[in-house]
């Protein structure tokens, strides 16, 4: 099994996004909150939606209000809502965390970049777009595309694919259990960033960052990027 074991370089680096690349998570607050409070339901607290992100927007309500359970077409109403509010102002707070871009325009630059998330990839793109990332990376695929949420691997095996990459050419960067499960479940290595919305995970790290700047230890293949 080749998963956190550490080859000799990375061809590619698969990257999550909410709590990896970009903190989100106040500008997710407000408008799931704003959603909430339309559907009767009390505001939560900022660590309570942090906890919750990561699954993907149905999953966020259903954490946030369980009572959804019980009316399907309230949560896709709630969904629906929350999707169009959080697109059409999706950046008052939102920023890259720390040294991302200073990594991703520096020592990463010619290393093949994607990103594999649980958020719906029309929005994941317009927010790199707008924060001028979207640059740096080949490719992203994320939740309402033609592959199941993570941690499936079948989006990550779709890049690795696209971009020529083996497993054992392969580390997954994310914050979250279910990253580390999709590394494991797509037979790659994984490295936890520390400062992202989830605990350490149960499987061991091939890597654990304390920031962006870290990431200067992984040892990567210089090419330039495939488009």
């Amino acid at each position: 099994m080749i998963r956190n074991s550490q080859p000799s370089t990375y061809k590619l680096l698969v990257f999550d996004f909410d709590g990896t690349l970009v903190d989100t998570v106040d500008d997710i607050a407000f408008h799931a909150n704003s959603v909430l409070t339309d559907f009767g339901f009390e505001r939560r607290p900022v660590i309570a939606v942090k906890k919750a992100i990561g699954k993907g927007v149905h999953e966020l309500f259903l954490s946030l209000a369980p009572n959804f359970k019980e009316n399907k077409k309230d949560l896709e109403g709630a969904v629906s809502l929350f999707k169009k509010r959080y697109r059409n102002d999706p950046i008052r707070k939102t920023k890259p965390y720390p040294f991302v871009k200073k990594m991703l325009a520096g020592y990463l630059k010619n290393t093949q970049k994607a990103i594999v998330t649980n958020k719906p990839q029309d929005i994941t793109r317009q927010i790199l777009r707008d924060l001028k990332l979207d640059i740096y990376f080949t490719m992203t695929v994320g939740m309402f595309s033609d592959y199941a949420p993570k941690p499936d691997p079948t989006a990550t095996e779709f890049v690795m694919r696209k971009l020529r990459a083996l497993p054992r050419q392969t580390l997954f960067i994310g914050d979250s259990e279910i990253d580390s499960m999709t590394a494991y479940n797509a037979n790659i290595s994984f490295g936890w960033v520390k400062y992202g919305y989830g605990p350490m995970p149960e499987l061991a790290p091939a890597f654990k960052f304390r920031n962006a700047l870290a990431w200067g230890a992984i040892p990567v293949l210089q090419e330039k990027m495939v488009c």
